[in-house]
C-alpha cells in the first residue's frame, strides 16, 4: 500500500509535453488579457443561453425559438458577464481601500469611505495592467516549465522566462491598449 511519501511525489514527465506546455505559456503570455476576457463572455454566454433554452423548452416552444432565444442569451449573457467582472473588480477594490482606510483612519467613516471609493476605482483603472502582468507571469512560469522539461540549464531556463513576462507584458499593453 503507497505511502504518504509516494503520494506527494510528482511524476516525472516526458520532455514531449514540453511543446504543448511552451505554446500555452506563450499563449498566455501575450494573449492572456484576451483569452481571459474571451473565458468570461463565454461562461457568462453559456449560463444565459442554456438556462434561457432549457427553460423555453421546458415550457414547450418550438426548436427554431428555443434555438434563437438561447443564441440571443448567449450573447447578452456574455456582454453581461464583462460588465458584472468590471462591477466585482469594483468591489474587491473597495473592500482593499476599506481595510486600509480602517487602519488608517479609525473612526473615522467619512474617510474610510473615501478610501473605499478611490481604491474602487483604482482597481477599475489598473485592472488591465493588473491582468496583463498576471497573465504573462503564468505564461512565462509554463514557458520555464517546459523548458525545464527538455533539461535546459536552470540559468537560462530564469532568463528565458523572464524575457518571456517582460516582452509579454509590454506586448499585452502595447499592442492591446485602448485607442
Amino acid at each position: 500500500m503507497p505511502g504518504l511519501e509516494d503520494l506527494l511525489q510528482i511524476p516525472a514527465l516526458s520532455p514531449l509535453y514540453a511543446v504543448p506546455i511552451i505554446a500555452v505559456g506563450l499563449l498566455f503570455a501575450f494573449f492572456g488579457s484576451k483569452i481571459f476576457r474571451a473565458l468570461i463572455f463565454l461562461a457568462g454566454g453559456v449560463v444565459l443561453g442554456a438556462g434561457l433554452a432549457l427553460v423555453l423548452r421546458a415550457l414547450g416552444y418550438d426548436a427554431l425559438i428555443v434555438v434563437g432565444a438561447g443564441a440571443l442569451g448567449f450573447l447578452v449573457g456574455g456582454f453581461i458577464a464583462l460588465f458584472l467582472l468590471r462591477v466585482a473588480i469594483f468591489f474587491i477594490g473597495t473592500y482593499v481601500g476599506y481595510i486600509i482606510g480602517a487602519r488608517l483612519f479609525p473612526g473615522n467613516l467619512i474617510a474610510v469611505a473615501v478610501a473605499a471609493i478611490v481604491a474602487g476605482l483604482v482597481f477599475v483603472l489598473l485592472y488591465r495592467v493588473v491582468l496583463a502582468v498576471f497573465t504573462a507571469v503564468l505564461g512565462g512560469a509554463l514557458v520555464a516549465a517546459g523548458l525545464y522539461l527538455l533539461r535546459i540549464e536552470h540559468f537560462i531556463v530564469a532568463i528565458a522566462a523572464l524575457a518571456v513576462v517582460v516582452s509579454g507584458v509590454a506586448f499585452q499593453l502595447l499592442v492591446f491598449r485602448k485607442k
